[in-house]
């Protein structure tokens, strides 16, 4: 492939002539409207609801989660959560020891 350098004034000229010569083969497509960084087909009013949506279930979610974490908390005692310390990283170390193991032997799949 050859690249040339094209002076600002010839590249204006062969726009021009390109949007000319289109425009005589017919009406234009319709523009699909662009919202949020996608394409909607159907407009952008679809486009709106899935993210209101999506916004929705993740809030209604982390109510359930807090609320649900907050309730299950005040039924614990101070030992039992200070447990969770030791079990949860004892599973993390698991976890690393896994994947290291994986990585290593390429079972990763």
């Amino acid at each position: 492939m050859c690249w040339t350098r094209i002076p600002a004034q010839q590249l204006t000229r062969a726009t021009a002539s390109n949007r000319a010569a289109n425009s005589k083969k017919g009406p234009r497509r319709e523009a699909r409207p662009f919202f949020l960084g996608i394409h909607v087909a159907g407009g952008w009013r679809p486009a709106l609801a899935l993210i209101v949506g999506v916004w929705l279930g993740s809030l209604a979610w982390w109510i359930m989660l807090t609320g649900g974490a907050s309730r299950v908390r005040e039924r614990l005692t101070p030992s039992i959560i200070h447990g969770f310390g030791p079990v949860s990283g004892i599973a993390l170390l698991g976890f690393g020891v896994i994947t290291i193991g994986a990585a290593l032997t390429g079972a990763g799949g």
